[in-house]
């Protein structure tokens, strides 16, 4: 009797690591990606699952399939459509049941383009060298020169306002401009990033929820609007995933 149990421990100790590396094995995930405004169908939608970096895309009919663990991070992308992450649940996959995956209509700013009435830098230089300013000079209010003579010399004619202020006027204004040109080029960059990663998407990958964690969490991770805008968005999402494990067992 004794030795029958011990062979039977001996057979559930070998049958116990097979039944985890069976529940360990990602399952299929199948379903449709639609249009939001009129659940017509998104061929050539990048599906990607972020935690174990495989991918594929959808067909002309807009259906997918995807192998996901529990807890993984699908992210769904498509040209003039908003990215979007789906969190899988045991339940999605107890069903075997298709998901509708609704995708919300993008609206591109692109950037202005100037039209010229030249056809070559030949035309140009002509047109240059020819121009024919329609409007007067511009005042400059300068301080007008006065005649003075300088001590223990003879009569000179000395400049003291005019170049100063001028060169006061232009640095001023130089400097005003290169601001400028400096915080509206952080504002589209920020702009830009916002889209990529934001406090709904970051909430979606990571569970959190307030806006002030936000902004400590990614300050946490260091992740810049540089490097947002400069790197693919599943990267991007990869590294808020593999940061925010970082980021729990410090809290």
């Amino acid at each position: 009797m004794q030795r029958i149990i011990t062979v039977i421990l001996v057979i559930q100790g070998l049958l116990l690591p097979l039944t985890a590396q069976t529940q360990d094995r990602p399952l299929p995930l199948k379903g449709f990606v639609v249009d939001e405004r009129d659940s017509t169908a998104i061929p050539n939608v990048h599906i990607i699952n972020l935690n174990r970096v495989k991918g594929t895309t959808s067909g002309n009919d807009g259906s997918f399939g995807i192998l996901v663990n529990p807890g993984d991070s699908i992210l769904f992308q498509a040209v003039g459509f908003v990215s979007d992450t789906l969190k899988i649940t045991t339940e999605m996959l107890v069903g075997k049941e298709r998901v509708i995956v609704p995708l919300i209509d993008k609206t591109y700013q692109l950037p202005t383009v100037d039209v010229y009435p030249w056809a070559t830098f030949t035309d140009f230089k002509y047109a240059f060298l020819n121009f024919e300013d329609p409007e007067s000079p511009i005042n400059l209010n300068l301080p007008p020169v006065e005649f003075q003579p300088e001590p223990g010399e003879g009569v000179g004619i000395v400049i003291p306002g005019p170049i100063t202020a001028l060169y006061d006027h232009f640095s001023r204004r130089g400097r005003e401009l290169a601001k400028y040109r400096e915080v509206s080029e952080e504002t589209v960059l920020a702009r830009r990033a916002s889209r990529v990663v934001n406090p709904e998407i970051v909430k979606r990958l990571t569970g959190i929820e307030s806006e002030q964690e936000y902004y400590i969490f990614l300050d946490f991770c260091n992740i810049s609007d540089e490097y947002i805008v400069s790197t693919q968005e599943y990267q991007v999402y990869q590294r808020i995933l593999q940061c925010y494990k970082q980021y729990a067992e410090l809290k």
